[in-house]
């Protein structure tokens, strides 16, 4: 299997005007690349809000209606602790102290997701080979919703742009209790082949999802009046509300349908700059939006995090519009969207991808 390498190497005029910028930027604002306190306070508001909502709930202090309310708040905090901490923490970003960053990506064990596994293949494959299919794992064939024009067409495609969405709505229960476990039987990531994975890592993985299950199923239904059913049910709305997150930061960054998926020749080469490959294939939504971008943890300004990864999204705001200023003068395209214009977008890609391929080349 041949390595997969860029064949213009990693900067070009682009991107070396751009990171000049990018310093000056630092320098003359006198900012700290990692977290403000903005962020930190943000972060321990949505870790509040999870983890009291759960209190709450175990207390059984409270009414059916209520314990369906703190369901809500703690699926809507939950993933923000993968989106504001651990993702900007495996990336370095959150803390110039390393150890505190190792300390907080941890946190995505809280919420039933692997840490190992998600440093290594988000860092090590995804930030290298963005969009590039049989490479990077989110353009990796999904049979039930077509969203690659290399994946083998389905009767059942036709119809995706109207059962997606509920699909979508399993992404994150889909991730914590099959995803990973997938992920650790890949063979190859990226350039890496064959894997191999420490055995530690298969510990943790295996006791960090029981410690999930045991508070957030067996203790609930242990300690609430209510019948065990009940308790997973509202397990399932937890997640449920919090794949809208997770499958808004999944598919409206890189697959929507101005989109583009380069690929490799026959000898391993893309044919292209690593950075302007970035530029190209990433796409933000609500990029001047604060709201968003602590609700989304910066992936609305998903170009500036492709670029520049090792700052915080906390800042990308900024970078954001210093990219599009830098990109302009150099005659790149730099894609932007509101939320609802990615969403529609998204959509229309669905409806393009459910055209049986023959159909659409005759037309």
């Amino acid at each position: 299997m041949k390595k997969i390498r860029f064949l213009y190497g990693t900067h070009s005029d682009f991107s070396q005007e751009l990171d000049k910028r990018v310093q000056n930027y630092f320098r003359e604002t006198q900012l700290s690349p990692f977290a403000n306190p903005e962020l930190i306070i943000v972060t321990i508001l949505f870790l509040l809000l999870y983890f009291g909502a759960y209190t709450a709930i175990i207390s059984n202090q409270f009414s059916r209606g209520y314990m369906l309310l703190f369901t809500v708040v703690m699926g809507i905090s939950f993933p923000s602790i993968f989106l504001n901490i651990a993702h900007t923490a495996a990336h370095k970003a959150f803390s110039k102290n390393k150890h505190v960053n190792k300390w907080l990506l941890t946190s995505l064990e809280l919420i039933g997701m692997n840490a190992y596994i998600f440093e290594y293949l988000h860092n090590k494959v995804h930030h290298t080979f963005t969009s590039i299919e049989g490479v990077d794992v989110i353009v990796d064939d999904f049979s039930l919703i077509r969203l690659s024009e290399k994946q083998p067409y389905r009767r059942m495609h036709y119809y995706q742009v109207w059962y997606a969405p509920f699909l979508y709505l399993l992404f994150s229960i889909n991730l914590v209790f099959s995803g990973d476990f997938q992920l650790f039987k890949r063979q190859r990531m990226g350039n890496i082949f064959p894997v191999n994975h420490p055995r530690k890592a298969f510990v943790a993985l295996y006791a960090y999802k029981l410690f999930y299950v045991f508070y957030m199923l067996v203790i609930p239904m242990l300690v609430l009046d209510v019948a065990w059913w009940e308790v997973l049910l509202g397990f399932l709305l937890m997640h449920a509300i919090g794949s809208i997150f997770f499958t808004c930061i999944g598919v409206l960054n890189h697959q929507i349908d101005e989109s583009i998926f380069p690929e490799f020749d026959e000898d391993g080469y893309i044919h292209d700059y690593q950075k302007n490959h970035e530029l190209a294939v990433t796409i933000d939504f609500s990029p001047h939006s604060k709201l968003a971008t602590y609700l989304f943890g910066g992936f609305n300004t998903h170009v500036a995090h492709h670029l520049y990864p090792g700052i915080c999204h906390c800042h990308y705001p900024a970078i954001t519009r210093i990219v599009s200023a830098t990109a302009r003068e150099y005659g790149l395209a730099y894609k932007s969207f509101s939320l609802w214009g990615a969403i529609g977008s998204h959509f229309r890609y669905l409806r393009r991808l459910s055209v049986p391929p023959v159909l659409r080349t005759a037309a």
